[in-house]
């Protein structure tokens, strides 16, 4: 087995789970900024 190819893959695969959850949770930010605006949200 070749670990620097597994290890590519996995990094590439958690980039994209990184990015999935991110997108998640902006969605969701946004989805309660919407529902309960704030002055500040930061």
């Amino acid at each position: 087995m070749d670990c620097n190819v597994d290890e590519e893959k996995l990094t590439a695969e958690q980039k994209a789970e990184i990015e999935r959850q991110e997108e998640l949770h902006r969605a969701m930010i946004k989805r309660q900024l919407e529902e309960f605006p704030v002055k500040d949200p930061f």
